[in-house]
């Protein structure tokens, strides 16, 4: 429904995921997931505008999601997840395991992988998108508080090998192209989203 041709139909889609994820914090792991594999599978990148329409509700649920954990109601939250942790804990009061720990990384790695899908396309929209999708995915890691090196961002660890493969590409790349980007550490990752 979010892509239906009935901008009414589509504005009460977009509303309900997002109420979705605002009023229900235990689904909104399965409604990034859902709505992240229901752009991979039914978006076509042939309709350029349906799709930036698309990854345009993606970030926007992704910042109402962050926006809700550093809203003053987040001890709430953080409440009944401790209290989640506490009930799955095992014999003798351990945690089950790192991927209990990190509920949430699953859905945000898959978003990630989205937004490196994103970033291959030929538009440049659909890259920016893409890297702004990446920076709000390591946004919400900061909010959550899991950026342990197994749960690390994607887009920090592509900004620390970026140096690294520009290097070994410059032979390869166009001199123009290699002119209008320098050899460094990218910030946010739009000069390389920029390039045609």
């Amino acid at each position: 429904m979010t892509i239906h041709m009935d901008d009414e139909l589509r504005l009460i889609a977009q509303n309900s995921l997002q109420s979705l994820l605002l009023d229900f914090p235990d689904w909104r792991d399965d409604v990034l997931f859902g709505f992240a594999n229901f752009l991979l599978r039914e978006v076509q990148d042939t309709h350029q505008g349906m799709l930036d329409t698309s990854l345009k509700l993606l970030l926007q649920l992704l910042a109402q999601w962050k926006l809700a954990l550093v809203a003053p109601g987040r001890s709430q939250d953080t409440a009944k997840v401790h209290t989640a942790e506490l009930l799955q804990a095992g014999p003798g009061g351990a945690t089950r395991g790192p991927a209990d720990r990190s509920s949430h990384s699953a859905v945000l790695h898959a978003v990630e992988g989205l937004a490196l899908v994103l970033l291959c396309c030929c538009q440049l929209s659909t890259r920016r998108l893409g890297v702004s999708m990446l920076r709000e995915v390591r946004c919400l890691f900061m909010a959550l508080g899991q950026t342990e090196d197994d749960n690390k961002p994607m887009i920090e660890i592509m900004d620390q090998l970026s140096p690294v493969i520009l290097d070994s590409f410059v032979n390869v790349a166009v001199s123009d192209t290699v002119s209008d980007c320098p050899l460094r550490s990218f910030d946010d990752l739009m000069p390389l989203a920029s390039l045609t």
